[in-house]
């Protein structure tokens, strides 16, 4: 059997948590029951899917990491004018 990699995972009816131990635990969603804050799961639904915060990523579209402003480089940069300047 192959675990997962450790993450935070996610798909229609829940949220889960893979620690690095390969332990599986159902920590959020319509899912879990009432009272609970975390349920110990044998395997992972097979429509669950990493999470774009657990990969690294921005939680939304875009490239700028969440609490950073404009790169002072490429603030001054008018994008899609109609120059091309």
């Amino acid at each position: 059997m192959t675990i997962p990699t450790p993450g935070l995972y996610a798909n229609r009816d829940g949220e889960y948590e893979v620690l690095v131990d390969g332990t599986i635990w159902l920590i959020g969603g319509p899912s879990l029951p009432a009272g609970r804050d975390r349920l110990r799961v044998n395997t992972l639904p097979g429509d669950a899917a990493m999470t774009a915060g657990a990969m690294g990523g921005a939680a939304s579209g875009g490239t700028t990491p969440p609490g950073r402003g404009l790169d002072p480089e490429q603030a001054h940069n008018v994008w899609n004018d109609k120059n091309g300047t």
